[in-house]
């Protein structure tokens, strides 16, 4: 659990008391951002780390929208393990002749 401006915690607080969370330096997001696109050290929120977090919070949006159904989510195909209106969220149709090329 990760509180507005606090340090993260681990769930069952009892169960995690003796791992340490690493601290990361305090940077501002957008200079850190700018620095490491010009090469100056690392983004805290590389895509390695973005990437799957944005992942997860979308695919709790899509949870909240089908209530009570249960999702398996098949993460080298994008999309749901047999649940139709849960991919119904996660790609959308374009009509005929405007589907971009790079969606595959």
């Amino acid at each position: 659990m990760i509180p507005h401006v606090a340090m993260p915690k681990l769930l069952p607080e009892a169960q995690f008391s003796d791992h340490k969370i690493e601290t990361v330096p305090a940077v501002d997001h957008y200079v850190g951002w700018a620095d490491a696109c010009r090469g100056v050290g690392k983004a805290t929120s590389h895509f390695g780390y973005s990437g799957p977090l944005t992942e997860t919070v979308l695919l709790g949006t899509v949870a909240m929208r089908v209530p009570g159904e249960t999702l398996r989510w098949d993460v080298t195909k994008l999309q749901f393990f047999e649940n139709e209106r849960g991919n119904g969220f996660v790609r959308k149709a374009y009509r005929k002749g405007w589907e971009p090329t790079w969606i595959g």
